[in-house]
């Protein structure tokens, strides 16, 4: 399994990208109200060249990290469950302009990590990325979590992104100085949640 780049997980919010040419379509819904989207959390085998695209849209991952996104599709699509991955895919008439990965965290019981979140730039700023959020967040309940994990870097270049999780109600457990590099420590977030009943799915404090 591959668990790494928890450091960069959410690179949506700055930098214009390389390669927006391709999406001339959806930069016509990035300053009006968002309409045609769709989630799945199903996946297919043509996801792994778009969520490579995607991740290279940002701007913000270099190449080693992109291949390791795709790939992170193509450990769920090979190994399903077992993979300890799971996807939220956001559609838009057909292509793919965000998604959120993320999964249990080994040898604990009910805590999960979030590894990826993304936008694609022209998307940027209309709430997809916190319905992203919302929408792992409320798998990790159908689950049985109770608790998400989510780093990120200490830099000011992430002050936004840690701005977006506190605002989602995610809290400061412990910042790891330098722990990327000199100057670039690991943030570690965490929000808890209630755990949905199997049978209403409604929410309750049910172990």
């Amino acid at each position: 399994m591959i668990r790494t780049l928890k450091g960069n997980t959410m690179p949506f919010f700055q930098g214009p990208a390389a390669g927006s040419q391709e999406w001339a379509d959806s930069r016509r819904a990035a300053y009006g109200q968002l309409e045609g989207i769709s989630f799945r959390s199903d996946i297919v085998a043509a996801d792994i060249s778009r969520v490579q695209r995607l991740v290279e849209a940002t701007g913000f991952f270099h190449a080693d990290e992109v291949a390791i996104a795709a790939e992170l599709v193509a450990e769920r699509l090979h190994r399903g469950d077992a993979s300890g991955y799971h996807f939220i895919m956001a559609d838009y008439h057909g292509q793919l302009v965000g998604y959120a990965c993320f999964g249990p965290i080994p040898c604990t019981k009910t805590s999960y990590d979030l590894y990826w979140i993304a936008v694609h730039p022209n998307f940027q700023g209309r709430g997809l990325g916190r319905q992203l959020l919302q929408a792992a967040e409320h798998r990790v309940q159908q689950l049985g979590g109770t608790r998400v994990y989510v780093d990120t870097s200490s830099r000011e270049q992430y002050a936004a992104t840690r701005s977006f999780y506190e605002r989602c109600g995610y809290h400061r457990e412990a910042m790891l100085a330098d722990f990327y590099a000199a100057g670039d420590g690991k943030v570690i977030y965490c929000r808890e949640m209630n755990v949905l009943c199997p049978g209403t799915r409604s929410h309750c404090l049910c172990p």
